[in-house]
């Protein structure tokens, strides 16, 4: 779809809560009383809908205000959730200048934080508000910003993983690190000992949690230069007995990444070091699954012309 198409349905799904909340206002019906259901999905189609321009972030950020000045007006239908937010700091990300997106961003998440502290418990911080946030801070456009907007993009990733750090709801997960790496990856200098020493201790925190997927094992080659990858990776990486034969010499072409540091998301399917699954776990896994399905009670009864 066009930039233009998109546009217009965005602008269409603004127009038809504006005539909601003018239709509300002259009836009274609350049959067409807009609520935060209507108010967050205009927001998700404003942050989704990929528009880069300034103006539809502020179009998201005031459609927040009015959320909070309704809420606090004692409109409880329209009650700002961390939905809300979200969706907000996903259209500041959108927007093409890097001091605006990071001011935006770090606004919206300092207002949901306000709205929870002052009792709004829909409000409460979710790994996803953090997580975008983050993401802000990866933008590649940091590459040639001002050395004190990078700080204060350093800063603001560091706070967001210390926050994090605060709620057991809100662990770092596989994304926050792929995402971390990223980030690093634009706010520090290439080649430089911090970078290298930095995004390295950021990899061996996601193994220690055993939360590397593709995603971060993948992002750390491309990344991390050629020694580090090899000391971190590589050497840890070993070959995988096949299974199927007996024979200990019979092995799989491919180096796998210890199962420790996959043991909270591929517990059972090894990871190979360029970031594809084993493929033999899986279709074992997959058959060992079609196989108790059969053994169920009901599934025996239908293969037996529904008799027990």
């Amino acid at each position: 779809q066009s930039q233009k198409t998109i546009n217009s349905k965005v602008e269409k799904a603004h127009e038809l809560l504006n005539r909601m909340a003018e239709m509300y206002f002259r009836s009274g019906s609350v049959l067409v009383r807009p609520s935060s259901v209507d108010y967050n999905n205009v927001l998700h189609a404003i942050s989704s809908s990929g528009l880069t321009s300034e103006a539809s972030a502020r179009k998201a950020d005031q459609l927040l205000s009015e959320m909070e000045t309704k809420f606090k007006d004692g409109d409880t239908r329209v009650m700002p959730t961390a939905e809300s937010y979200f969706n907000v700091i996903r259209a500041w990300n959108n927007c093409p200048d890097v001091e605006t997106k990071l001011n935006g961003a770090l606004e919206s998440i300092g207002r949901m934080k306000a709205q929870y502290e002052g009792g709004n418990d829909a409000c409460k911080p979710t790994v996803h508000c953090y997580n975008a946030v983050i993401s802000v801070c990866r933008y590649r456009g940091f590459r040639t910003a001002s050395e004190d907007l990078k700080r204060k993009g350093l800063k603001t990733v560091a706070e967001m993983v210390k926050n994090m750090r605060k709620s057991p709801q809100t662990q770092p997960t596989s994304t926050t690190y792929y995402m971390l790496l990223e980030a690093f990856s634009v706010l520090l200098q290439r080649h430089s000992k911090e970078y290298e020493r930095t995004i390295e201790s950021i990899f061996h925190q996601c193994c220690r949690e055993g939360l590397v997927d593709d995603r971060v094992v993948r992002t750390f080659n491309r990344l991390a230069p050629y020694e580090s990858y090899r000391r971190t990776v590589l050497d840890a990486a070993s070959p995988r007995l096949d299974d199927s034969s007996s024979d200990v010499s019979v092995m799989s072409n491919a180096l796998f990444l210890p199962s420790e540091w996959t043991r909270i998301t591929n517990p059972d399917i090894p990871l190979a070091i360029d970031g594809t699954l084993d493929n033999q776990v899986q279709y074992r896994a997959a058959g060992k699954h079609k196989m108790r399905r059969l053994r169920r009670k009901h599934n025996q009864m239908l293969l037996h012309g529904g008799r027990d």
